[in-house]
């Protein structure tokens, strides 16, 4: 780096000028930057800070144990922007107020450094002019919101075992060498489709009744009963024969490992999937999911009463019995419609889903880089083809079974307006998949003690899968996050508005706080062991 000069101005008009441009800077800075990780956090020890200051028990700051590894000043200075008023905290106002502070201050600063100089005669400045240094990463942090951005607007669509796909992962990889990290890239194959299965299925159904009618009755009703257990086990991530039927192609999962401070005492796997999914009707309004689900709920049933049907039309050898499974008939044909128009849609640009997921697991890795656990190996995995049964997890669960049973964290679209950190106690497609008890409790303390964050917990994620299917099925230590919104929608699922425009970059640094406060909790013991 050398450094230029510049002319001496008037040494008054230097400082009034650089009082206004630091304040202007920290204005522009304060209004257009997300809210970061580490807000929530400082506004919730500077609530405390205020809550001893109006009680007139100053010496009750030095008690808060609370972020103990920074330094008080800002947080003492935050805790002007909560009002002295016995009343619910308003995290969205103290930010706005914290973020007036931090721009007066960072004015009186620029005008103090101007007047330093002016004491000292020194009115230079030294000016970059090589660009960045090796290591630049450990100056700044990359936020969530600038890897979403890139997600989902540079890239844009990721189909499961797309080029795109791809270059999301080589982003991955580009991020963890960045950090220094050594990223380990894994292929594997995986289906292109999540909807061709039961397309193969609920058409295969279909089949069956001419079959039926024309004389084949017992062929009839054995391959109908074939198609619903392979459909079941397609339902529970399963290995069946109607994976021989569907196409494939190749994807990849990409992960890197952050050693602890310390010795390793655990390990936990952050886990995002880069894939986004189709656009189909199924999902295209409330309205319209509500019929698909209905369809799927009774369809299953109703296929297995047509296979009775038909075993009673063969056995008496009186076709008049297949009449009554065309009733049922018709939800397969409804179902196998909406598999077909399902893969001849475009893919979503997957803001929320999941570059939300992806990228908060990108920006914990920045931040525990800087900041390790002091016990805990944490392992920062970007998956692929979620979107088309959790081909990614699945692999990566079969080539790393000689981990045991480490914490498996998913993150899974986290930014929906209206919602907030969200942690699921099960998720059931078919059967139910429970998270691990003892890291429900944990999240559970964690909401309780940090009511700024707007945590909750959901009791059953139903009719979707997310990438912790696997890792609970190979009896791994599993907590999944959902933002689901209070009333259980998730906003902008599977279609097209699912942009960048539409992430709440609020909720998303609540989810990013919630996480870092479990992340901490775990590393200090009050996990399973």
């Amino acid at each position: 780096m050398r450094s230029t000069r510049i002319p001496g101005l008037h040494r008054w008009l230097w400082i009034l000028l650089s009082l206004g441009m630091g304040g202007w800077l920290r204005w522009q800075a304060a209004w257009q930057l997300p809210v970061e990780a580490d807000e929530p956090l400082y506004l919730r020890v500077a609530y405390l800070y205020s809550r001893a200051l109006c009680s007139r028990d100053p010496l009750a700051i030095l008690r808060v144990q609370e972020n103990l590894e920074h330094p008080p000043l800002v947080k003492l200075l935050y805790s002007i922007a909560w009002p002295c008023v016995e009343a619910d905290p308003d995290l969205l106002e103290a930010t706005r107020r914290a973020r007036w502070i931090a721009t007066i201050f960072g004015a009186l600063a620029a005008g103090t450094l101007a007047t330093v100089r002016l004491c000292t005669g020194s009115m230079g400045y030294a000016v970059a002019v090589d660009g960045p240094r090796p290591g630049f990463w450990r100056h700044r942090m990359t936020s969530v919101m600038e890897h979403i951005a890139y997600l989902s607007k540079t890239i844009g669509p990721r189909g499961s075992t797309t080029d795109a796909e791809r270059e999301a992962a080589e982003y991955a990889v580009r991020v963890f060498r960045e950090l220094g990290l050594e990223p380990y890239v894994e292929p594997f194959v995986s289906a292109t489709s999540a909807w061709r299965p039961f397309a193969i299925a609920t058409g295969g159904m279909l089949l069956m009744f001419p079959l039926f009618f024309l004389g084949g009755r017992w062929i009839a009703a054995l391959g109908l009963f074939l198609l619903i257990l392979c459909t079941a086990m397609e339902l529970t991530f399963t290995w069946n024969p109607l994976r021989w039927l569907v196409p494939k192609g190749r994807s990849q999962n990409v992960y890197a490992i952050l050693p602890p401070a310390g010795p390793v005492r655990q390990r936990v796997i952050l886990c995002g999937h880069l894939d986004t999914h189709r656009t189909p009707w199924a999902f295209s309004s409330l309205r319209a999911l509500a019929i698909y689900r209905m369809l799927v709920t009774v369809g299953l049933p109703g296929a297995v009463g047509i296979g009775v049907l038909f075993l009673i039309g063969a056995a008496t050898g009186n076709p008049a019995w297949g009449l009554p499974a065309l009733l049922p008939g018709l939800l397969l044909a409804a179902v196998f419609a909406i598999a077909i128009q399902a893969d001849l849609t475009p893919y979503t640009h997957g803001a929320n889903d999941n570059a939300t997921g992806a990228g908060m697991v990108l920006a914990l890795t920045e931040r525990l880089r800087r900041e390790p656990l002091q016990h805990t190996e944490v392992w920062a995995l970007c998956t692929g083809c979620e979107e088309v049964g959790a081909y990614g997890a699945a692999a990566f669960v079969r080539r790393h079974a000689d981990l045991g049973r480490p914490i498996f964290i998913v993150l899974d679209t986290l930014g929906g307006p209206g919602s907030g950190p969200c942690y699921l106690t099960q998720e059931t497609m078919l059967l139910p998949l429970r998270s691990d008890p003892e890291l429900l409790t944990l999240a559970d303390q964690i909401a309780r003690s940090h009511p700024e964050f707007g945590a909750y917990r959901w009791s059953n994620f139903r009719g979707a899968y997310t990438d912790g299917a696997p890792a609970i099925r190979a009896g791994w230590r599993v907590l999944t996050f959902v933002n689901l919104r209070p009333d259980g929608v998730l906003p902008h699922w599977h279609q097209p508005s699912d942009r960048y425009e539409n992430v709440d970059p609020e909720v998303v640094a609540r989810t990013e706080a919630f996480v870092w406060a479990l992340l901490q909790a775990i590393d200090k013991g009050q996990s399973p062991g």
